[in-house]
């Protein structure tokens, strides 16, 4: 390959990322799965993103003496997930299309299910409808390691895209 066909095969590769950057996207869609496995499912360990695990639903209010509320233990007796009462948010967080395009990607939720996550998040300091359940922390962010995972995949994917791109 001679310096113009590679200064013209880069130049045509930077061009395409700029509208549509495959790679990002494709490592976008892994840290999703990443961090649904952390937070949805137990083989993840229902963890915020601090690590803690989150043991409870949240709840309307109430101060009740069982860490559930009575209504809500004869559904946990059936279904032990402990961040859903309708499995809407879980469904949302996996299968809403990712937002952005060229550069730009971001996981998002829509505007009934991003509520519900602020309020897993943050509790009655913006809910007042809780009454004493201050929220799991940040739950919906990264962790450092789904983080490093996501850079090294996005890194790779680069990779082979500049080498698939520029050998042919």
């Amino acid at each position: 390959m001679t310096p113009d066909e590679f200064k013209q095969r880069s130049e045509a590769l930077i061009s395409e990322w700029q509208s549509d950057f495959v790679p990002l996207y494709l490592a976008v869609t892994e840290l999703r799965r990443l961090m649904y496995k952390r937070i949805f499912e137990k083989s993840g360990g229902n963890l915020n993103t601090a690590g803690q695990q989150i043991p409870l639903p949240a709840r309307k209010g109430g101060d009740y003496q069982t860490p559930y509320s009575p209504g809500y233990m004869k559904i946990k007796e059936r279904r032990s997930i402990p961040l859903e009462l309708t499995g809407f948010l879980r469904r949302n967080f996996l299968n809403e299309p990712l937002q952005g395009k060229g550069l730009e990607c971001a996981i998002v939720l829509d505007d009934k299910e991003a509520a519900k996550a602020r309020g897993l998040q943050f509790g009655n300091s913006i809910n007042p409808r809780y009454k004493t359940f201050g929220g799991y922390g940040f739950i919906f962010v990264p962790t450092e390691e789904e983080e490093k995972e996501f850079l090294e995949q996005h890194t790779q994917l680069i990779i082979n895209g500049i080498n698939e791109y520029l050998g042919q």
